[in-house]
């Protein structure tokens, strides 16, 4: 295996209440199937979630900003340039998103754009990047409106992440507050947003997170109340989609309760993993080569407690787990033939990790 190959850079975002104090790095090793010790590269309060450009000069961290109450006040994404291959972070700028509790960042494939989510108002904001990374904006925003059925969890918009489709032609923004997928055309030179429409989903879901097949196609859109992933039909040319196909991301027999969080594809789009908080396991499915659809592959414990994010290395068979609340990452060996776990072979200690974001 080329040394490229065998390793990775890793950030990780980080809560920063519980002794973490912004983002880490660590070094992702194929052959022994384990992490570096994590060490801080950006002392930056919450960096919940973190993007990466495709050509990996820049990431950029949407952050949640508390009152000494402990209260949330507002949000702000920041700009870094990354110093490969060491992997140190130069801080660049950071402006407003405009509301509170961002929690999502996608970048556009040209890197000329990022659409970033807050969650406690429902509301969505687009930047434009400059050829030297520094954000300008917001140079768009917008906040959602309306409900659904669950009354604790879906009394107001709550958008969960802004997800920039592969063509950079439009973002999708899964609102688990009104059950809603709401779909913008994306001006990226000029960072605007035109609403085109919304795909609704089941009534109580909770649409949190979504992911695209490599053929650009079929995404997969994780259901956070419900614990469900469901498979959808994507026109890319229109900016459209249509649900097609529904499962439970849970064991059979799981007892208590649950929610589902991250959901990623495999690099050759055969296998589609969904995490679950609560039950602390991984969903893992297959992909039909044809259609898209989905049939249940397993399950495997994640070796920790509500696993927020993970991260899949394409290449090197690792999954990489994010687990919030026993604030400790932990590494598995993927087989290649079921897509299963073939065993965790390491706990990385670190507070409250929310966000893995390979290089």
């Amino acid at each position: 295996m080329a040394a490229a190959q065998a390793k990775r850079t890793i950030f990780i975002g980080t809560l920063t209440a519980g002794g973490s104090e912004g983002i880490y790095r660590c070094t992702a090793d194929a052959e022994s199937g384990t992490l570096s010790p994590p060490v801080l590269c950006a002392a930056l309060e919450n960096p919940a979630f973190l993007a990466l450009d495709s050509r990996r000069r820049y990431l950029f961290s949407v952050r949640e900003i508390r009152k000494p109450d402990g209260g949330r006040e507002g949000g702000a994404i920041a700009a870094f340039r990354v110093r490969l291959p060491e992997g140190a972070l130069e801080t660049l700028n950071r402006c407003t998103t405009g509301g509170p509790g961002p929690c999502h960042a996608a970048v556009d494939p040209s890197g000329r754009c990022v659409a970033a989510a807050n969650y406690l108002d429902g509301s969505v904001a687009a930047y434009t990047v400059g050829a030297d990374g520094f954000l300008s904006g917001p140079t768009a925003f917008v906040r959602h409106a309306g409900s659904s059925v669950n009354p604790e969890r879906q009394e107001a918009p709550h958008a969960h992440s802004a997800n920039i489709d592969p063509a950079g032609r439009f973002v999708l923004v899964c609102d688990l507050g009104t059950d809603d997928i709401v779909i913008y055309g994306l001006d990226a030179r000029r960072g605007t947003l035109a609403r085109r429409g919304a795909v609704r989903m089941a009534a109580g879901s909770g649409p949190r997170h979504l992911a695209f097949h490599p053929n650009g196609r079929w995404l997969y859109v994780s259901n956070e109340l419900a614990n469900t992933v469901s498979v959808l039909d994507y026109d890319a040319g229109a900016g459209a989609a249509a649900v097609r196909q529904t499962l439970s991301t849970l064991p059979r027999g799981a007892a208590g309760p649950s929610t589902c969080s991250e959901v990623a594809l495999s690099a050759d789009g055969r296998f589609v993993y969904c995490a679950n908080r609560g039950d602390d396991s991984m969903a893992v499915f297959r992909a039909d080569p044809a259609s898209g659809r989905l049939e249940a592959a397993g399950h495997f414990g994640v070796e920790g407690r509500t696993p927020r994010h993970f991260a899949l290395l394409p290449g090197i068979s690792m999954l990489i787990v994010a687990n919030q609340d026993s604030d400790a990452l932990t590494v598995f060996r993927l087989d290649a033939a079921s897509g299963l776990a073939r065993g965790c072979t390491q706990t990385v200690p670190l507070s409250k990790p929310m966000c893995i974001r390979p290089v």
